[in-house]
């Protein structure tokens, strides 16, 4: 209602809650929210103070907007530290999210290796084990369409096909 979403605008603008701002800005886009303005240069500004103030999910969701420049411009190069930050504040799906732009490979240059390396990350951290299969399925078979259409050459799987969803792998993820 009208009260609770000036209440959320005062903790937000006024006391630059992080969790606010957080809610705010998913608010101020989501198109079923009666107060959605859709003014994405808001709302990510909202997440960028509330991802410097410290907000794990507020980081996932700025570094998202920087890899594929909606609120601002692209800026790809910014989004690894605001990731990495996510997750060593216990926001693990940031992982995820980073590694699914690398594996479609439109807004960052396609790379298995290293989302296979966010991917494990996350698994590490205790992502949903839901989510991680679908990611992990979405990078195999990224990488067997890569392999059929190069006939000639060879693409090295990211994750061997023995890789599951627990730990075991040896993908280093120490720069991570």
């Amino acid at each position: 209602d009208k009260a609770a979403m000036q209440r959320l605008e005062q903790d937000a603008r006024q006391d630059q809650n992080p969790v606010a701002q957080t809610a705010l800005a998913w608010a101020l886009v989501i198109s079923k929210c009666k107060f959605s303005t859709g003014n994405q240069k808001e709302a990510t500004a909202l997440y960028k103070s509330s991802a410097d103030a410290g907000y794990p999910v507020a980081m996932s969701a700025y570094a998202i907007r920087l890899v594929i420049g909606l609120g601002t411009s692209a800026q790809p190069e910014l989004a690894p530290e605001y990731i990495k930050r996510a997750m060593n504040g216990g926001y693990s799906k940031a992982g995820i999210f980073y590694a699914r732009e690398l594996i479609v490979g439109k807004k960052l240059p396609r790379d298995l290796n290293e989302a296979a390396k966010w991917l494990k990350r996350a698994e590490r951290d205790g992502v949903d084990k839901k989510l991680l299969a679908k990611e992990l399925k979405h990078l195999r078979d990224t990488e067997k369409k890569l392999s059929l259409a190069s006939n000639s050459v060879t693409v090295k799987p990211a994750l061997s096909a023995e890789a599951s969803t627990t730990s075991g792998s040896t993908v280093d993820i120490a720069g991570i």
